[in-house]
């Protein structure tokens, strides 16, 4: 009798443990907000796929009015199955706002939507989440890693 509760005791123990180790893994909301310059705020919002092009959407809002210029060349994603995305070389690939640019001034606190498009192929399913994403804001590359397909 006491081997076997003894058994069941450790089991418990590692799964407590497993469990743990997983939260301490995932990424906190926190994570996904970088200042990218002066008073300029960038979130991370979400990944959408939609006939073969993965949509990546980011949250800008900046102290004072100001240009902001999103270089799509340098921006990345990479998915958990080692695959890399680079958006096509047109300035179809990114909207700012409600509008197709790389370049765009934003107003002082209003949260502005960057949107990045992906060519992946007609089949790709949506992982649940991103090993790295990029953006290039303003001549700076931001970073996020483990990133989940959506937030909350």
């Amino acid at each position: 009798m006491m081997r076997r509760t003894g058994k069941r005791f450790a089991m418990l123990l590692f799964s407590v443990s497993i469990v743990l180790l997983g939260f301490a893994n995932h990424a906190s909301a926190d994570d996904f907000v970088k200042t990218v310059g002066d008073g300029i705020q960038l979130s991370y919002e979400s990944i959408t796929v939609k006939e073969g092009y993965l949509y990546v959407r980011y949250m800008i809002v900046s102290n004072k009015d100001t240009m902001i210029t999103v270089n799509a060349q340098a921006s990345e994603i990479y998915d958990p199955f080692g695959r890399e995305f680079t958006p096509a070389n047109n300035i179809y690939v990114v909207q700012i706002g409600n509008i197709n640019r790389m370049e765009r001034e934003i107003i002082e606190n209003v949260p502005t939507p960057i949107s990045i498009e992906y060519a992946v192929g007609g089949d790709y399913k949506l992982p649940e989440s991103f090993a790295k994403i990029t953006i290039t804001v303003n001549g700076k590359k931001v970073e996020f890693r483990n990133v989940p397909s959506t937030l909350g």
